[in-house]
């Protein structure tokens, strides 16, 4: 897990670099010009403000990620084995090859949160899962790899080693997960 947080950390560093180098060269030139179109779109944005975040949050009503049955296996598993699941959510489309995620917090360690991604069937990402545990992730156009997966079909699994339960919830898993 500390890998993980530790190439996320230098992706955003490195991007937040490469964009300050851009925005100070392009913006003394323009900054009387972009002044003006943002007040102007200030108040469009406010004008429609109210309206988006109503459809915001209707579509994310309508986003269950537990609508994917092995998602909702694998919440069932764990709070039939007494483990206490809260905060289920779409997770992030780090993982390459992954076609849909939730992340959700087991037993109240929510900074080490269990994420289970749908990887493409024969998916080259899902085969390095299986032979080295490891999966590669992009974000922000970065690839690394990571270590701490596990697949079951074509389901991978990451929960943080430093999670208390972390073993307990592999075996689990491992034991009792099967993809419809």
């Amino acid at each position: 897990m500390k890998k993980l947080l530790y190439a996320m950390l230098m992706m955003v560093l490195i991007a937040g670099l490469a964009a300050c180098g851009d925005a100070e060269a392009d913006g003394k030139a323009n900054d009387n010009e972009n002044n003006a179109q943002d007040e102007v779109a200030d108040e469009a944005t406010n004008d429609n403000a109210a309206e988006e975040a109503n459809d915001n949050s209707a579509s994310e009503d309508a986003d269950d990620p537990l609508e994917n049955e092995n998602f909702a296996q694998v919440v069932d598993i764990l709070k039939e084995n007494d483990y206490e699941v809260t905060d289920v959510q779409s997770g992030f489309d780090d993982v390459v090859g992954s076609e849909d995620s939730v992340t959700m917090v087991v037993n109240g360690e929510d900074m080490l949160t269990l994420q289970v991604f749908k990887v493409e069937d024969g998916h080259e990402n899902l085969n390095k899962i299986n032979e080295t545990g490891e999966a590669t992730l992009e974000f922000d156009g970065q690839q690394g790899d990571v270590a701490g997966f596990y697949a079951i079909g074509n389901y991978a699994f990451f929960l943080g080693e430093g999670h208390p339960d972390s073993e307990e919830v592999e075996t689990l898993i491992k034991d009792n997960f099967s993809p419809q």
